[in-house]
Parts: structure tokens; sequence; C-alpha cells
């Protein structure tokens, strides 16, 4: 699931739902750049998940609120590419070719019109 260290946690805090910890690179803001996004993806109405920012054993980063629910799962899209797009290699962490808008939307789509997920 991506290049990046993150683990996932269950808080007690809230409501024992699922948060997803994520540590930034060195020098690079990704924590407070994922709050600043939802924050503004709140004032524009535009629907988010949760991202506070955290401190797990000193390190800071952001926590991730799972927007699954009603027994529904998350799957990661390099999980949905690999299944829509031949070729793709989701052990490769770099330097991704395939990972393209095109092939997003192509795996979006084999994954939810055409499997009837959407319906």
């Amino acid at each position: 699931m991506g290049s990046k260290r993150k683990f996932w946690f269950r808080s007690n805090e809230a409501g024992g739902r699922d948060w997803l910890f994520k540590y930034p690179r060195p020098g690079t803001g990704e924590h407070w750049a994922e709050k600043i996004a939802a924050e503004v993806a709140s004032a524009l109405r535009i629907r988010h998940a949760r991202v506070d920012l955290a401190e797990f054993e000193g390190h800071r980063g952001s926590a991730t609120e799972s927007f699954a629910r009603g027994g529904r799962e998350l799957h990661h899209g390099n999980d949905l590419l690999e299944g829509a797009v031949y070729g793709y290699d989701p052990k490769q962490r770099f330097g991704q070719p395939s990972h393209t808008l095109g092939n997003i939307w192509t795996a979006m789509d084999y994954s939810f019109v055409h499997s009837g997920a959407a319906r």
C-alpha cells in the first residue's frame, strides 16, 4: 500500500473507528498539507475523509479516518489497477509507468461499472 510508512489503528476516542496514521517524509510538510486539503474540501463542501494532525511515539504525522462504512471494505488503488490494467505491477514502489489517469479511470470503470458494484 504505497511507499510511505503508515499503519491502521482503532481509536477509542472516536467511537472505535479505524484511522490511518501516516508518517510524513522529512521536510515535506505532508502531514499538515493533508490537514489543510481536508479543511479546504470542508469549506468548499466537498466530501472528504476526516484528517487530524497526530503524533505517535514522538513522531508527528496525520491521521485519516476510514470512510468505509456499513460493512464496506476499503480497496487500495494499486489493487484495483492490478486487476484491471494488463502488466501493472503493484509491488513496484517508485516510477510506476502504468499509474496514469487513463488507467485509473479504466480500473474504476472495471471495478464499479462492469462489476455491478455501483448498483
